[in-house]
């Protein structure tokens, strides 16, 4: 055997024995996301990245089943149905607690995007796939955003200590396009926009923001993008 073929045949057997004992790195990205427990099917807890994408572990460690938990991770993904019906199902293989890694500190620390609401009744209503509704509150009393739809925009006033107070929003204006796609996406947007007027506090738990009214009951909970 020649010594560039011995050297060959040395690193496949490296490598193999390296994948026998599991010693190899777990495939895919690092994912950074914040844990949210959903309030449907019996409640359970699912991670949505940065870029808003949801994902529901089939297997979290109940160590970090913490809602508001910033995390890191990477996943198998997993082809399955699910009686949740929220998020991409996926098989964790490694992940830790990224706490304090891009966590806001204050209303105007970046994006907001909305990832549920409560009607009257207090029942979480999830947003539709496909649509998006993001806030931004800017340093100079400005608050701006999606409304899935038409862009809106309002003034605000905020009390407290950074990550929570009083909250409060003036009129909202709003543009005027129509949108058909996908079905609910105006009543979601109207939905969404008349709440507004009934915020009256904030509250910032890692990358989450809930937003309340005057009788502490949340009505919007946003997050950190």
């Amino acid at each position: 055997m020649i010594p560039g073929r011995y050297v060959l045949y040395v690193c496949l057997v490296l490598v193999g024995a390296l994948l026998a004992c599991g010693c190899a790195s777990a495939p895919g990205e690092v994912v950074t996301g914040t844990v949210v427990h959903v309030d449907i099917e019996g409640g359970f807890y699912g991670i949505i990245g940065v870029d808003g994408t949801k994902y529901l572990p089939l297997n979290l460690d109940p160590a970090f089943a913490v809602d508001g938990m910033r995390v890191r991770f990477t996943y198998v993904p997993e082809d399955l149905a699910t009686i949740q019906m929220w998020g991409a199902p996926i098989t964790v293989t490694w992940i830790e607690e990224a706490a304090g890694e891009g966590a806001p500190e204050s209303l105007s620390d970046g994006t907001w995007e909305l990832a549920s609401l409560r009607n009257a009744t207090g029942t979480e209503i999830r947003v539709l796939a496909g649509t998006r509704i993001t806030a931004e509150f800017g340093e100079d009393g400005s608050m701006a955003g999606s409304g899935g739809c038409n862009h809106y925009g309002t003034e605000y006033a905020a009390g407290g200590e950074g990550l929570s107070g009083d909250l409060s929003l003036g009129p909202v204006y709003a543009t005027e396009m129509y949108c058909i796609s996908p079905e609910g996406v105006m009543e979601q947007e109207s939905i969404y926009l008349g709440m507004l007027s009934s915020v009256r506090t904030f509250r910032i738990e890692g990358g989450i923001l809930r937003l309340s009214d005057g009788d502490g009951r949340i009505l919007l909970i946003f997050l950190k993008v």
